[in-house]
């Protein structure tokens, strides 16, 4: 019988191997080795990773997802419907009909389809639909994720390595260090570590020693994070290990006491090195402040104003404009999710975005605070910063790893515990 310990397993197989599932790892494993988050060319382990992922889908989700979008029962599934078919209609049109580069349409309409994910790989459901598929999908998406992640994070340290070629390990540094994967990994293992340790029913050498393993392994994409001075991904994990020692302090101040020593510890002794981390911080805030994100915005709307029309329907998949916060240049991104719909699509589109994005926050949020199990609190909690950051400051919308945290976020929704006592860590 399939309960919601099993999803609270992360040692444990998967329930259902598969084709799919195989595809899909192995889609983890070639992204995550060979190529970069956005990658700039084609090339023969692109096209290799487009067909695993393409083989991964799950056509039977995507089935039951159309049937039942065109009921209604499901606002939220309505909505991400009416988005795709808005999405891939009238931004192409405009784009077509304003000449922009065939290069510039070809890479929007792939990020738009990213966003689409969630519609291929998880089945929107009910109570009244068993929640394994669910927690199957879970299980796959978080083993991918972490995959990508460890794999960008080995390929980053490596351009310090002697006789390595930068260009030989990636193409743009630092797109890997503000990947999601990188952010969503670093926040997931380090809260589930500590949270085993406060929370678990385990006994003390059991708890110290998954804590230690993920606390552990969580340094490395910490690691990448600090190399690229990565102001607002630091500022969330810095509240996420408040967070999770603020609500040991209320319901097991006891336990709290060693994981708060041991991290006073550790910062007496690295005291130098963090302090010379947190000075370059300040005074990457000092030259760049927000990063031009205001004009950013101001650029946006003076080029959507340029037609009558551009405010409502946007100017189209491939617009592009002068970008105050690269210096100038002309892209065809911003560093926000809504910045950058409103600038293509219009207000119509980017309103239902955010309703969509507004009811996973909502929802993520809402289960964070009511979670006991460690293993869904850290996903709760990881998701609610990466999915934030990644929509409003950096630029990791256009990733896949954006819309496998969007997939995640249904997934988890999907098969939260309807009693999360009755699952307590068992791993």
């Amino acid at each position: 019988m399939f309960t919601a310990s099993h999803v609270t397993k992360p040692t444990t197989a998967l329930n259902s191997v598969s084709v799919q599932n195989l595809c899909f790892l192995a889609f983890a494993c070639l992204y995550g080795i060979y190529l970069d988050p956005s990658p700039e060319t084609f090339s023969l382990p692109l096209l290799i990773c487009i067909i695993l992922l393409l083989s991964s889908i799950k056509i039977g989700a995507f089935s039951s997802n159309i049937r039942r979008a065109g009921t209604g029962n499901d606002p939220v599934l309505s909505l991400w419907s009416i988005f795709a078919l808005l999405g891939l209609s009238l931004p192409l049109l405009l784009g077509v009909l304003e000449g922009h580069t065939n290069r510039n349409l070809f890479r929007d309409i792939i990020a738009f389809l990213i966003l689409l994910l969630p519609l291929f790989f998880m089945t929107f459901q009910n109570n009244d639909v068993k929640s394994e598929k669910s927690g199957v999908t879970l299980k796959l998406l978080i083993y991918g994720i972490l995959i990508i992640a460890f794999c960008f994070s080995l390929r980053r340290i490596a351009v310090y390595l002697p006789y390595v070629s930068s260009s030989a390990v990636l193409q743009d540094i630092n797109a890997i260090s503000v990947s999601p994967e990188i952010l969503f990994s670093a926040i997931f293992l380090t809260t589930y570590g500590l949270h085993l340790f406060l929370f678990s029913n385990e006994s003390i050498l059991r708890r110290l020693t998954a804590s230690s393993f993920y606390i552990l392994i969580s340094l490395l994409p910490l690691s990448i994070m600090g190399m690229s001075l990565m102001r607002g991904a630091f500022i969330a994990v810095l509240l996420s290990v408040i967070l999770v020692l603020g609500k040991a302090l209320i319901y097991k101040p006891i336990r709290a006491v060693v994981p708060i020593f041991l991290l006073g510890t550790a910062l007496f002794f690295v005291s130098e090195e963090m302090g010379h981390i947190l000075n370059l911080m300040w005074l990457k805030t000092v030259f760049v402040g927000i990063n031009a994100r205001d004009l950013e915005l101001s650029a946006v709307f003076e080029q959507v104003t340029e037609t009558p029309l551009g405010i409502i329907l946007g100017r189209g998949w491939g617009a592009a404009f002068s970008n105050p916060a690269i210096g100038g240049d002309t892209v065809n991104y911003t560093h926000s999710i809504f910045t950058g719909l409103f600038l293509k699509t219009g207000i119509i589109l980017t309103g239902i975005y955010a309703c969509i994005f507004t009811f996973l926050i909502a929802r993520i949020t809402v289960f964070l605070f009511r979670e006991n199990n460690s293993f869904f609190y850290a996903i709760y909690l990881a998701l609610l910063f990466t999915l934030l950051i990644n929509s409003f400051l950096y630029g990791g919308y256009k990733s896949i790893g954006y819309g496998l945290l969007l997939t995640l976020a249904i997934a988890s929704i999907s098969c939260y515990p309807k009693n999360t006592a009755d699952s307590e860590n068992r791993w």
